[in-house]
């Protein structure tokens, strides 16, 4: 497959743009990776093989894509800018392993596209290895792509990526620091996260005025998972964030009047017997005790 372009310097990137009357949009927070060594290091993360297929996020100009293309058994690639769109086309529309959805990867907030959704089971059902999210990811659809992709069941095995430095740091975060929340409680307990590397704003064109970093996730077999209903949990664990700097009880309390959950017996008991502070404030509550919690309700 080396007849598939693949890598694009900053000046490929540019001519690709002019010769198509298109720039790098801050509405779609468009930064394109231009450094050879760290693409390279978010493939080598990856180790994607023929057998395996890809889910692409924010394609571009397709330089990320056609290195997967290369590597890949199927990519499906998403990309919502109508001038990218038209370069992706011309540059792999006649790969047959290559599916492109042109439009948001986000029908809402916390919802996939149904086109997205139908060429991932596509792509699942043609190949027999690992299903992959191996993406430069747009900062502004990172978080709810990500934890739709972790609570869902599309076969997505493996994530790495590039994002925002300060999303990576929430991702793995640990209880007790101020980038911990409901998003570090439910990646690090439906996958294993890790920051592999730290990339410095010249690593893109244009470059952005924060810094990034490579993420790899690994996602917890549902076997092994520490909880049975991943969503479920997902909307007790941000129900309960909404008052992070609160004491625990009182929050669980309001709640259960609410009738958004169902704790048997005394709250206050309860929460004794499990060695659990009352006062804790969500932001302290370590993984395990989440997980406690949830197996209570």
């Amino acid at each position: 497959m080396s007849d598939i372009p693949g890598f694009q310097t900053k000046a490929e990137i540019k001519a690709l743009l002019d010769g198509h009357a298109a720039a790098p949009r801050k509405r779609y927070g468009q930064c394109f990776l231009i450094d050879r060594n760290l693409m390279e290091r978010v493939l080598a993360t990856a180790d994607v093989s023929s057998r395996d297929w890809v889910l692409e996020v924010g394609c571009g100009t397709g330089s990320l894509t056609g290195e997967l293309l290369r590597r890949a058994g199927r990519v499906v690639g998403v990309e919502i800018d109508n001038a990218l769109q038209v370069i992706l086309a011309e540059r792999y529309g006649q790969v047959d392993h290559f599916a492109l959805i042109a439009e948001d990867v986000l029908a809402k907030k916390s919802a996939l596209a149904p086109a997205v959704i139908d060429a991932m089971a596509v792509a699942r059902a043609a190949v027999d290895g690992r299903g992959m999210l191996v993406a430069n990811l747009p900062y502004d659809v990172a978080t709810s792509l990500l934890i739709e992709l972790l609570l869902g069941d599309f076969g997505i095995e493996r994530f790495v990526f590039t994002v925002q430095l300060e999303m990576a740091e929430r991702l793995r975060a640990d209880a007790d620091t101020d980038a911990y929340g409901a998003v570090s409680v439910i990646a690090q307990t439906l996958a294993r996260v890790e920051i592999v590397t730290k990339l410095p704003p010249q690593a893109f064109w244009p470059a952005p005025k924060v810094h990034s970093a490579i993420v790899k996730m690994e996602r917890v077999s549902r076997a092994a998972s520490p909880i049975d209903d991943p969503r479920g949990f997902a909307k007790f664990v941000r129900t309960v964030f909404q008052s992070r700097r609160k004491g625990l009880l009182g929050t669980l309390k309001r709640m259960g009047q609410a009738g958004s959950v169902d704790f048997s017996g005394n709250l206050e008991e309860l929460l004794t017997e499990m060695d659990i502070s009352p006062q804790i404030r969500p932001e302290a509550v370590s993984l395990e005790t989440w997980w406690r919690l949830m197996r209570k309700m």
